[in-house]
């Protein structure tokens, strides 16, 4: 099968060549079979453990693009299949599509994902990889790794706690709190959890300039495959949860998996030589209504419910899990504009 590249969708421009692992088979004999290399094979597949390869499940031999088929240009990003697991599901939690992912992983039933096999949730072209011409004259200074820069201040959430009396203890703002730990739901913060309530690095201490990235711990998850969903390290995940036991995630919290910093905030230089008319906070502008979840719930009925549709229920819960509403939680069901 060819595809037209210029007219098909951006998943549409890689083409991955797939291989079901047998009994004997090794990174070497394939890399043989397929006129690939070890190294190649061992990129593509970064999930895989090259001396225990699991017979049955699925590896990448090979990745074309309409500009490059060298493997060392290419990286995907791999999510483990769990119960519960569909594609409709992954596209929301790794920012694509069903369709991409069905093209991507063309072995699959999508009707029936195979939970415990590994499946293509991204991939992206690097570019050509470069070799220096020249031997460097001085030894680079150590650096710490990126995630080292960022350091986080968390406190358990107890009875009683709201952003309100958090912000005045630990001399931060409720929009900072808000910011930092967005899967909240401040009107029922969940007691026992844990929320950064600060966050440093070398250049700036301002909450405003930190965008964390979360995920809720699933049964089953480790940092070490977190670190391989997200692009990141094991190391880099224990130093940002430090509250964690690495060998006992608690079920249900929720984990920083990326930290990143914004750029400052800037403010004018100059006094405005008119008085702007007052305008309320951003955050003041949008009128939320919020839904207590109960049994039975889908965002399609309360989409029904309410007169919306399933897509803004979406948009605004991006936390949530269609296919696992958790009863009790609250989402939102409007935000009006006044």
């Amino acid at each position: 099968m060819s595809y037209n590249f210029a007219t098909q969708s951006c998943c549409m421009r890689f083409q991955l060549r797939w291989h079901q692992l047998r009994s004997g088979d090794t990174f070497f004999n394939l890399a043989q079979q397929f006129n690939t290399t070890v190294e190649c094979l061992q990129r593509l597949n970064s999930w895989a453990v090259p001396t225990n390869l699991p017979v049955g499940c699925w590896i990448v031999v090979g990745v074309m693009s309409p500009t490059t088929s060298d493997c060392r240009n290419f990286q995907l990003t791999w999510h483990q299949v769990r119960s519960g697991d569909t594609f409709f599901g992954l596209a929301q939690m790794f920012g694509t599509t069903a369709e991409c992912l069905a093209f991507w992983n063309s072995w699959a039933n999508p009707n029936a994902l195979p939970v415990g096999c590994w499946v293509v949730v991204g991939v992206s072209e690097m570019g050509p990889t470069t070799t220096p011409t020249t031997t460097p004259t001085t030894t680079p200074t150590a650096t710490p790794q990126p995630c080292m820069r960022f350091q986080l201040r968390w406190h358990q959430l107890r009875s009683g706690d709201t952003f309100f009396n958090l912000a005045q203890q630990f001399n931060t703002t409720v929009e900072c709190l808000q910011r930092l730990n967005s899967w909240a739901v401040p009107t029922n913060l969940p007691v026992g959890c844990w929320i950064v309530v600060g966050v440093m690095s070398p250049t700036t201490s301002d909450c405003r300039n930190f965008q964390l990235t979360w995920h809720q711990i699933l049964p089953g998850d480790t940092f070490f495959g977190l670190a391989q969903m997200f692009g990141t390290t094991a190391e880099c995940l224990a130093f940002w949860n430090s509250w964690a036991n690495p060998n006992s995630l608690p079920v249900g919290c929720w984990v920083v998996v990326g930290v990143s910093e914004m750029g400052p905030t800037t403010t004018p230089t100059t006094t405005p030589t008119t008085t702007p008319t007052a305008t309320p906070q951003p955050c003041m502008r949008f009128q939320l209504r919020w839904h207590q979840l109960r049994p039975g719930d889908t965002f399609f009925n309360l989409a029904q419910q309410f007169n919306t549709t399933v897509e803004c229920l979406q948009h605004l819960n991006p936390w949530a899990v269609p296919t696992n509403l958790p009863v009790g939680c609250w989402i939102v069901v409007g935000a009006q504009f006044v």
